[in-house]
């Protein structure tokens, strides 16, 4: 039997392995007529080997050369003469070749059409002749098979609907041997494709790659040289020069510090540590759904979970996209108003404003960078992501894009540029909330003005969001949400690339939470206590179940594959936000009033802090640790449900993101802010020069204390009345603590003399979930940085 009973299975179970599961979302099989209709053909297509497929081959074929002809005769003689019983340590080592082939298993009516081999087993197999020097070796490879339509030109056109076959045959063949004897044996009915090999598949390490080596390699042995001074030199000693430099990329202290848990105070927005963490564990919940998904050998089964409620969880993910907007917003408003109500006019000048946008840049950038090189020019260039068995087949393309589109991320508008091939596809987020803080000050500007013209400004932005959002939808028609697998329109005239590119990742479909937290950040930003009664405190949190069935009950059928009508979708692409903006905002406002009650001391839990100050690194690392877990299993599943996945893979992969995000952080991204910030105190020095006068009497410190001049000294009054201590800080007798500004933030710190002990370990807010925000004081907002 040669290619036609392979034939069949292609042309039954035409939509095969795909790398998009919404290739499947519109197909529906008929397993009763499948059987009634083709039953006897079907059963000889069961009974179809690998060793039919090898039969098949043109070994003769002038084209092919001459050692990869002669092997495959030896391999078809070895089948011969298994059939005919005969045994020797050739057919021995060919049965080890053969059996490392895939072949049709069970699961066919469920679309397992991957037929999937065993890597190890095929590169074992060596066999020496007598007759010749040369071996023949085993080498691993995937045919990509199609089938041909009417017009026979085939669907290779289109390799998200491919065949795919693993099969181990001699190394001595090429890609052309084996295409030719292949194609010379094509059927009417069945088309090659492809053949991939795996031996081919090797990454492009460039200077780019050993440059990314070297950085990484430097900076991971100043954190070992950091380290090693900080145990053995005396706390004296790290003070002098340089050694307190090194000593800013200790790991010793930088984990110390992730990892610290201090009492919470009041005043501080601690809740915000827990949300971020649970938000970041929700989008890797998604993530890992749709990878299960995506890797199942039961796609049917798959498809048919997503008619089930319980996949709202997951589906709903993309919300947790939308707290950290509105976090991103919020705070930007509460941190840098309670900065401007202390010095407006040093909170609105150029250098401010300038550093506003220099600072966010530094201090985001540099984990992420090197993210994106590693990504990109290194582990994407591995043999362990190159030559996986799982993947071999799938376009270059697909893996990584990196190499040709990297730059846009650098530049921040990978989220608008590029997005077909998006190189590391989570960061399009990163890019987005940058482009609404380039912005921020159009939300600003107004509230310095007044109040009402802040917030008329604000009302309007949102308005026209929220229009242009339910026009694009209803002109397009679009889907409501951005679920892969819902039913997808057929009238609609926009592509998915389109839809990310215009409708999901641009910063105006996203701002309406993040305008939303802007408006309640500035609205708590100066108010201290809020008295509510109970029937206000009841309708909040009546309103938050009434929220969650506004955002998950329209769509359930969408997601379901049923038809939505074109208004409804509109409506609720236009109007979902607002629900989920609302329901985190109430959450943040009435534990921080103290009307919070159980959810409060929940979100209270110290244990957040830690995994709070994680999130912004485990976001860049999660990706690649997906990946690398999917490389751990060179076979395909069975999935089962939400359950298993969530055991199987969030669980696992929450745990490793987590412990690579601390080291991550240690390494790459806190000793670089320290650097920062201290470089940015040095730079913000002012010294000047005062008259010599005679000396002082002693000044009262705040806290009743006498602090006495160094021996030999002068002190000079200020105009403010603040004078230096003995211990080089500046004492301010009769007034608070002043505050200097960084850029568009404050921070209540005594200003020091050497600008070294300003740097404090790791605890600076951040005025966005990705680490935006300068320094502020810790007796203000540590609790509420937000570093996603």
């Amino acid at each position: 039997m040669s290619f036609s009973s392979l034939a069949l299975l292609v042309i039954l179970w035409q939509p095969v392995v795909s790398l998009d599961l919404r290739k499947f979302t519109d197909l529906e099989i008929s397993r009763h007529e499948i059987w009634k209709e083709n039953a006897e053909e079907l059963y000889h297509s069961f009974n179809f080997t690998l060793i039919d497929l090898i039969q098949s081959l043109d070994a003769n074929n002038s084209q092919i050369s001459a050692e990869c002809g002669a092997d495959l005769w030896k391999i078809q003689l070895a089948i011969y003469h298994m059939v005919t019983g005969q045994q020797d340590d050739f057919i021995l080592d060919m049965m080890s070749l053969i059996d490392a082939g895939g072949k049709p298993g069970a699961g066919l009516l469920q679309f397992n059409l991957h037929f999937e081999g065993y890597k190890g087993e095929c590169e074992a197999v060596e066999h020496y002749f007598h007759e010749r020097e040369r071996p023949l070796k085993g080498q691993f490879l995937k045919l990509e098979l199609s089938y041909l339509d009417a017009n026979r030109t085939g669907r290779c056109a289109n390799p998200q609907q491919n065949f795919l076959w693993d099969m181990c045959l001699p190394e001595s063949c090429s890609r052309r041997d084996l295409t030719i004897a292949f194609g010379s044996s094509k059927t009417s009915f069945t088309h090659l494709c492809n053949v991939h090999l795996l031996n081919e598949r090797t990454g492009n390490w460039n200077y780019q790659s050993y440059i990314t080596l070297f950085y990484m390699t430097f900076l991971t042995g100043l954190v070992v040289i950091a380290s090693v001074l900080d145990v053995t030199l005396s706390s004296e000693s790290k003070e002098v020069g340089g050694a307190y430099f090194i000593s800013s990329f200790s790991i010793f202290q930088n984990v110390s510090e992730l990892l610290a848990v201090k009492k919470n105070k009041a005043g501080q927005i601690n809740q915000l540590h827990g949300i971020r963490f649970l938000s970041m564990c929700w989008i890797i919940m998604g993530h890992s759904m749709s990878t299960s998904m995506l890797l199942s050998a039961n796609l049917k089964d798959a498809l048919e979970y997503i008619k089930k409620w319980t996949v709202m969880i997951p589906a709903l993910s993309y919300y947790a996209v939308d707290t950290f907007f509105f976090q991103s917003g919020f705070l930007l408003a509460f941190l840098w108003f309670k900065g401007y109500d202390r010095n407006p006019k040093a909170a609105t000048s150029v250098s401010s404003w300038v550093m506003f946008y220099v600072h966010r840049f530094f201090r985001l950038s540099p984990a992420y960078y090197i993210v994106i090189a590693f990504y990109t020019f290194v582990y994407s260039q591995s043999d362990l992501l190159v030559k996986s068995p799982l993947f071999l087949g799938t376009p270059a393309t697909t893996l990584s894009s990196c190499p040709t589109q990297w730059h846009y991320n650098l530049l921040y508008v990978n989220n608008l540029v590029g997005v077909k091939n998006a190189c590391y596809l989570i960061s399009w987020y990163l890019a987005t909330d940058m482009q609404l803080y380039i912005a921020a000050p159009v939300l600003i500007l107004p509230y310095i003005l007044s109040k009402p013209i802040g917030f008329f400004v604000s009302l309007l932005l949102l308005i026209g969001g929220t229009v242009f959002n339910f026009i694009t939808v209803y002109l397009h028609r679009l889907p409501p949400y951005n679920f892969d697998y819902g039913w997808q329109d057929p009238e609609s005239d926009w592509s998915r690339v389109a839809y990310e590119t215009w409708m999901y990742n641009p910063p105006w479909m996203r701002a309406q939470p993040y305008i939303i937290g802007f408006i309640l950040g500035y609205f708590m930003h100066d108010k201290l206590r809020i008295r509510l009664n109970k029937f206000s405190v009841f309708l909040g949190w009546f309103l938050i179940p009434v929220c969650v069935f506004a955002v998950s009950y329209p769509i359930r059928d969408w997601v379901a594959q049923q038809p939505m009508a074109l208004l409804p979708r509109a409506l609720y692409s236009a109007l979902a936000r607002y629900a989920w903006s609302y329901m985190i905002g109430w959450i943040v406002f009435s534990c921080y009033y103290g009307y919070g009650g159980p959810v409060n001391r929940f979100l209270n839990w110290p244990g957040w802090v830690p995994l709070g100050k994680l999130s912004y690194c485990a976001y860049l690392v999660h990706l690649f640790v997906v990946v690398h877990y999917l490389l751990l299993f060179h076979h395909k599943m069975v999935f089962l449900g939400l359950t298993q996945t969530f055991l199987l893979f969030t669980l696992p992969i929450i745990t490793a993101t987590y412990l690579l995000a601390i080291f991550w952080s240690a390494i790459f991204e806190i000793p670089i802010a320290k650097v920062e910030a201290y470089c940015i105190k040095l730079a913000l020095r002012r010294p000047r020069n005062h008259p010599v006068a005679p000396p002082e009497e002693p000044q009262p410190a705040r806290n009743g204390s006498v602090r006495h001049p160094p021996n030999g000294s002068v002190i000079h009054p200020s105009r403010t009345g603040s004078v230096p201590a003995r211990n080089g800080s500046i004492i301010h007798p009769q007034s608070p603590k002043h505050s200097i500004r960084l850029n568009d933030k404050p921070t209540s710190s005594l200003i020091e003399q050497d600008p070294r002990k300003s740097v404090s370990g790791f605890d600076e807010n951040k005025a966005s979930f990705i680490a935006s925000a300068p320094d502020v004081s810790e007796e203000e907002t540590e609790g509420s940085s937000i570093r996603f």
